[in-house]
């Protein structure tokens, strides 16, 4: 399982709009679906590989130029059922793949956007379709909920949409499939595997590229967190029945 991310500011984004639309009637497409575009079936059928190839460029343009950061979140199934299907607490919900590559895909993008200081806020659009989709609705509300009960105003607003109605959910998927074809080269021995890639920090303005994978440490600490929680609310409402007792006790005396 892969999700992909692009970061940007309202005001690139508005821009960037404007030029996804210009690449649209430049190339002669209305929507852009990564497994369609591989198999030259649908807008794409009989399209060169010339023509491919320039759409990938003006698309590597357009990013280069208006998004601040791509990230690429992985997961895969035999971590994912080893370390939380089939260890998580029976009470903990069944978040499925799709939906734990968005935690983790969130968690990252908070951490770049909270690095650039207090006053920056996140939102995020999802592409609707997906069966999963909408389960990131609750976990986005979650973790909102954790951040302002810890005193942290970061999360703003969770949308779901199809990408006839916000175009932009387009790079994403082109991002997506990048990402696939050099996975595809790391398995295939043309290109080595990303950790031993060499790695450095993005220049000013520079569009930077981050590719995360779901590790069984960070399924580990899902859980924990949500042990934590409840631990929290039972002590939270011991306090309170305790409270309630004592106020009781005080009105017979």
């Amino acid at each position: 399982m892969t999700l992909a991310a692009m970061l940007s500011s309202a005001g690139r984004w508005e821009r960037c709009g404007r030029r996804l639309k210009a690449i649209q009637s430049d190339f002669g497409f209305s929507i852009f679906h990564g497994t369609t575009f591989a198999a030259l079936k649908g807008e794409f059928e009989g399209w060169s590989r010339q023509k491919c190839y320039d759409l990938l460029m003006a698309f590597g343009s357009l990013v280069a130029n208006h998004v601040t950061e791509c990230v690429t979140v992985s997961c895969e199934y035999e971590v994912y059922k080893k370390h939380f299907l089939d260890v998580r607490p029976a009470k903990m919900h069944q978040t499925s793949q799709y939906g734990i590559c968005f935690l983790a895909m969130l968690d990252a993008l908070s951490k770049v956007v909270a690095a650039q200081g207090p006053q920056h806020k996140l939102s995020v659009v999802i592409e609707d379709g997906h069966t999963n989709a909408t389960d990131t609705r609750r976990l986005f509300d979650e973790r909102k909920g954790r951040l302002e009960k810890a005193g942290v105003d970061f999360l703003r607003s969770h949308s779901l949409f199809t990408k006839k109605q916000c175009p932009l959910l387009m790079l994403a998927d082109i991002t997506s499939h990048g990402h696939a074809l050099e996975q595809r080269a790391v398995r295939s021995g043309d290109a080595p595997n990303f950790a031993e890639r060499n790695e450095r920090e993005p220049r000013r303005g520079e569009t930077g590229w981050t590719i995360y994978e779901v590790t069984p440490g960070y399924l580990a600490a899902l859980i924990e967190e949500f042990n934590s929680g409840r631990v929290a609310v039972h002590q939270d409402y011991l306090r309170r029945k305790q409270a309630w007792l004592n106020a009781k006790q005080a009105v017979e005396g």
